[in-house]
């Protein structure tokens, strides 16, 4: 009992004086953790946002073998395939498209 009158004579004093008193300041210090926390937590996922748009935004790559284009990005491959064939081949040119996802092709359709 004498605890509880003896914060409230603490409180009542606060109230006078204009201070706060620890009570009040740890639930204070509890709200303000909590926005820099978000802060950071929006920091982490423009960071990661950013990282998965550069893993798959493709760069062109022009091949000097009869027109073949080859577009990489981190994670994939797409290559649309024109490579001259040898003097003796039916067909001048072999066309198709080449997809590979990880290093693995998982595509092929070149004729």
């Amino acid at each position: 009992m004498s605890d509880l009158a003896g914060s409230q004579r603490d409180r009542a004093k606060a109230r006078r004086t204009g201070q706060r008193t620890s009570l009040e300041r740890s639930e204070g210090r509890e709200h303000a953790g909590k926005g820099g926390c978000a802060i950071k937590k929006r920091l982490i996922l423009i960071a990661a946002g950013a990282l998965l748009l550069a893993c798959l935004l493709p760069m062109p790559f022009h091949l000097k073998d009869g027109g073949t284009v080859e577009y990489r990005a981190v994670l994939y491959t797409v290559s649309r395939v024109r490579r001259l064939n040898g003097l003796e081949a039916e067909k001048p040119f072999q066309e198709g498209l080449i997809v590979k996802l990880l290093g693995i092709e998982v595509y092929n359709h070149v004729e």
